[in-house]
């Protein structure tokens, strides 16, 4: 029954169209209006999601970026430190373990070059005086 009912009022509309054709006119401009702010409003929603993505997309790269470049400074910096560190307790380590040796090669090599030297200047001390005495 409904339907019946709203069928008969779209054909008075029909009426009044003839009698006004301003109101067609009219509805199909507010239809027009209706259409145009939802493309709009969609148009500007997609922009904004674009947007939002590509603001989302260079935050996730400047992240990415910048964790990279995190990473590798923190890496550097702990490579540095812990070589350092490593090196340095190696060092130590070498020299409380090797200390004796090395200082024994130092001193007994050093006592080498001494003596050497000191034989080199008496071999040759003795050559000028037996020549001049000469």
């Amino acid at each position: 029954h409904h339907h019946h009912h709203h069928h008969h009022h779209h054909h008075g509309d029909g009426m009044k169209n003839k009698l006004l054709p301003s109101s067609s006119s009219s509805s199909s401009g507010h239809i027009a209006t209706n259409v145009l702010p939802f493309s709009a409003v969609s148009q500007a929603w997609l922009d904004q999601e674009l947007q939002e993505r590509t603001l989302s997309s260079k935050r996730k790269l400047c992240l990415m970026v910048g964790a990279i470049y995190g990473a590798a400074l923190y890496a550097f910096l702990s490579i540095l430190v812990l070589g350092g560190t490593f090196s340095f307790v190696l060092s130590m380590t070498g020299l409380y373990v090797l200390q004796i040796p090395i200082v024994h090669l130092y001193l007994s090599h050093r006592q080498q070059r001494q003596i050497h030297f000191m034989t080199e200047a008496g071999r040759i001390q003795p050559k000028p005086p037996t020549s001049s005495s000469s």
